[in-house]
């Protein structure tokens, strides 16, 4: 397993290989590459190597080679960064967050309520939004309302400690608070989209300095963020997502655009992969900005169901395949794919069967 010290300088290799391709591909420009001949089964793909990406089962959080005992069961994370809590069937958790160091787990400055935090792509930057609420009785009997105290955080994972803090207080109405901050994104730079209640999108920074998002069209922020700004969700109600820069002074400017914004960015931006399904199988595509195709990952079309976990490396996909949905137990094991071939692998000793299996989840 990689020491602390190794993921350190990955990191700063990582952050140091921006900035971001500069290629501008529009949604209509794509080149799609079919996979073919396609697998017939799974059990003829190869056996790959295991995985450095974690997961949780039965109490214990397997990363690498180590196994750390845990009580958690929610994880996420990206790029060797990853951090756990309890609380899986809630967004809202409040029994704190840790950090995987090595083989030990450390305390996030965190003790509110706080959702699903985000981790940048390259693994340098964590985001969350602590949040305590105090019930304010109105006069009209059929609404509530509540005072929100909300604290922005960014906290570099290199250094191990914040490097900004917003605070902020707000009344919201109780049933969906649609006047509370809420996190949109985050990218490679630390900077992270906040929706500031009812008065729009925010870029908050390392810098402390919080300036509007300044957009020319309607839209949404609510997927990953591309690593070298903001990725964008109906957008001039033409493709379902662009991608784009966003200066210091918050104006945002498109660099290249598809029809989905359903999955998630590589470490450096410059390839996404997206799942996909059909009426019998599922699968999954990876957009490549460098050369503009679209490339099918070579998985079996057959009766099962396959989720992106995420990027194990700049260059491979994890995928997770599994069987059975509700109350019965899922079976199941990991896929690494190439996202340049779309060749795709099995990973040994991984995660196999059985319920309670956690593997990482982003926003």
């Amino acid at each position: 397993m990689k020491s602390v010290g190794r993921l350190l300088v990955a990191w700063v290799a990582m952050a140091a290989a921006l900035p971001m391709p500069a290629l501008a591909t529009d949604e209509n420009d794509w080149e799609f590459v079919q996979y073919e001949p396609k697998p017939a089964t799974y059990e003829e793909l190869p056996l790959g190597g295991p995985t450095q990406v974690p997961w949780i089962q039965k109490g214990q959080l397997h990363i690498g080679d180590a196994v750390i005992e845990t009580e958690a069961n929610v994880l996420t994370g990206r790029s060797g960064t990853y951090i756990v809590s309890k609380g899986r069937r809630s967004p809202v958790h409040d029994q704190g967050w840790w950090i995987v160091r090595g083989t030990r787990l450390k305390k996030l400055p965190s003790n509110a309520e706080t959702r699903l935090p985000y981790v940048s792509a390259n693994g340098r930057w964590i985001a969350w939004i602590d949040t305590r609420s105090r019930l304010i009785p109105d006069h009209d009997p059929s609404q509530d309302f509540e005072e929100l105290r909300q604290r922005v955080v960014l906290y570099d994972a290199i250094a191990g400690k914040k490097v900004a803090v917003h605070k902020d207080r707000r009344i919201s109405d109780v049933e969906d608070r649609a006047n509370a901050l809420a996190l949109q994104g985050l990218d490679n730079t630390g900077r992270a989209l906040v929706e500031w209640g009812e008065t729009g999108v925010f870029v908050f920074g390392p810098d402390g300095r919080v300036v509007p998002l300044k957009v020319k069209a309607r839209y949404t922020t609510e997927w990953d963020s591309w690593p070298g700004g903001a990725m964008l969700i109906r957008y001039h109600n033409g493709p379902s997502a662009v991608f784009g820069r966003v200066s210091q002074g918050g104006r945002f400017r498109e660099v290249g655009g598809f029809y989905s914004g359903t999955g998630y960015w590589s470490s450096t931006g410059d390839q996404f992969v997206q799942p996909s399904s059909g009426s019998e199988w599922s699968g999954a595509y990876v957009y490549r900005l460098e050369d503009g195709t679209v490339v099918e990952l070579g998985i079996p079309e057959v009766d099962d169901y396959v989720d992106v976990v995420g990027w194990e490396s700049e260059t491979s996909v994890l995928l997770w395949r599994y069987t059975g949905f509700g109350v019965k137990p899922k079976t199941g094991f990991l896929l690494r794919c190439d996202s340049a071939s779309g060749d795709c692998e099995r990973v040994a000793d991984g995660p196999t069967s059985g319920r309670g299996i956690t593997l990482p989840r982003l926003n």
